[in-house]
C-alpha cells in the first residue's frame, strides 16, 4: 500500500504513485511503499523489496536526456563504491517512461535534516556513533 508522509493510504498495490506532478508505477516487486518526499530533481520513497524480503529506500528521477547509458553512469559508479558512511546501491533501473529507479540499502533513524534540526533546538551535536 502506497501512504503519504502522513501516514494516510492513498493508493493500493501495485504501487503507483503520482509524485511531482507526473504520474508513474514502481515495478510490482515493491510493497508498503511510502512517499518520503517529493521533490523537484526526483522523489524518494520507503518500501519494501518483496523478491527479497528486504526493506530499502527508492529514488527516482527523470533521465536529463535520452542516453539511457549516462543515467546509469552515476548509479554504476555509487555502486561501485564501499565505505561505512556511504548509502549502498543495491540496484538501478529505467522504468518505462525514462526515469532512473535505484534502490538503496534502508538507514534507520530519520533524515539527516531531522537531525540537524534537533541539534539547533537542543544545542546538542550527536556523536559519530548516535548518528550512524
Amino acid at each position: 500500500m502506497v501512504q503519504s508522509p502522513q501516514g494516510s493510504p492513498h493508493i493500493g498495490r501495485p504501487a503507483s504513485v503520482t509524485p511531482s506532478n507526473s504520474s508513474y508505477k514502481l515495478p510490482d516487486k515493491y510493497v508498503d511503499v511510502i512517499n518520503l518526499a517529493p521533490g523537484k530533481n526526483g522523489d524518494v520513497f520507503c518500501a519494501q523489496n518483496a523478491h527479497v524480503g528486504r526493506k530499502v529506500f527508492l529514488k527516482v528521477y527523470p533521465i536529463a536526456s535520452d542516453d539511457v547509458l549516462s543515467a546509469l553512469h552515476e548509479p554504476h559508479i555509487l555502486a561501485s563504491l564501499d565505505d561505512t558512511c556511504l548509502v549502498k546501491i543495491h540496484g538501478a533501473d529505467v522504468l518505462p517512461d525514462n526515469r532512473v529507479l535505484l534502490e538503496m540499502e534502508y538507514v534507520s533513524g530519520g533524515s539527516l535534516h531531522s537531525l540537524i534540526d534537533t541539534a539547533i533546538s537542543t544545542g546538542r551535536w550527536p556523536s559519530a556513533h548516535e548518528a550512524l
